[in-house]
């Protein structure tokens, strides 16, 4: 249940330390619905010093109004970037499937004020 301002000052101190350490994207995951809201504002405070950031969570809907760029729609909400229905090989496709629209969705160039989701 954090605020809003406490996720805009945790995305801040973020995305300074991500800037001092000359990381140039970000994959960053959130589960739940206050767990998406927050890591939203965190993504949206990385994104303002100019790293791409794809925010992977199943409840797009939040990460679009918070505003983030580029949004990944992840399995569902206690497993975000996996599905333990699948056998462990099969996970492990699913995963790198995942993974690789992630990093497709780092290069990618939304418009401008608008979100890029994947579904």
């Amino acid at each position: 249940m954090t605020s809003v301002e406490n996720s805009q000052s945790y995305g801040k101190r973020i995305a300074a330390s991500i800037d001092a350490n000359q990381v140039d994207g970000v994959i960053l995951t959130s589960t739940c619905g206050t767990s998406t809201r927050c890591g939203a504002y965190i993504a949206c405070e990385i994104e303002k010093i100019g790293i791409p950031v794809v925010h992977v969570t199943n409840l797009a809907h939040i990460s679009e109004w918070v505003g983030c760029s580029r949004i990944l729609c992840g399995n569902d909400i206690s497993h975000v970037f996996g599905d333990p229905k699948l056998s462990p090989d099969m996970e492990r496709v699913y995963r790198k499937s995942l993974f690789e629209k992630a990093l497709g969705l780092l290069e990618a160039v939304p418009a401008h004020n608008s979100s890029l989701v994947i579904r």
